[in-house]
């Protein structure tokens, strides 16, 4: 949202215009149902003034509104496409925790029988200590006697994580006119 102050001569012609931050106007609905701007004014135009806030109509403010859906208020790029940037944080969120845990299991540890629960920590300990997490991916593991393992593929939707967190980057981009090649994407495909 932009708003701009137009002050008129007596014949009711514009003959200046002053530019009033947002963050100083909040706009309602009137009694009769205009649209009201109740204006905080700015440091530059209370020498203009002798108030510190007044409400105006239409007739003096320009309300130049951004993409809205309501007719008064405009929305910030950022809200408009607020799908896109959840979709974005999902996939940063999700992409933390998928090589905070070692990218992804890449196997299941089967024992011919049940452990104590004191070595099954031990095990679980030396394993997240010593084998998880991005600094000790592709790492050979050691197996005590009578352990195997048993190797898991990654899933598709896993293996497609690069792919989302790319598009979802480019679409918010999108949003403020900025080229693909400014975020390092210089391929034809996307």
């Amino acid at each position: 949202n932009a708003y701009l102050y137009t002050e008129r001569d007596n014949a009711g012609r514009v003959t200046e215009i002053w530019p009033i931050p947002s963050a100083n106007v909040t706009v309602q609905r009137g009694a009769d149902g205009e649209l009201q701007y109740i204006v905080s004014m700015p440091d530059s135009m209370q020498r203009r003034f002798d108030q510190k806030q007044w409400v105006f109509t239409r007739y003096n403010i320009v309300h130049i509104k951004g993409l809205n859906t309501d007719g008064v208020m405009g929305l910030s790029p950022i809200q408009w496409n607020r799908k896109s940037v959840e979709m974005f944080n999902n996939a940063v969120e999700y992409g933390d925790k998928f090589y905070e845990n070692g990218v992804t299991p890449t196997g299941v540890i089967e024992m011919p029988e049940s452990l104590e629960d004191s070595t099954y920590e031990r095990i679980k300990s030396d394993i997240r200590q010593n084998y998880s997490g991005l600094e000790h991916a592709h790492k050979l593991i050691f197996l005590e006697e009578g352990m195997t393992l048993k190797p898991t593929a990654v899933p598709p939707a896993d293996a497609q994580y690069i792919q989302t967190r790319r598009f979802t980057a480019i679409d918010i981009a999108g949003i403020f006119r900025v080229p693909p090649f400014l975020l390092g994407y210089t391929d034809e495909s996307g």
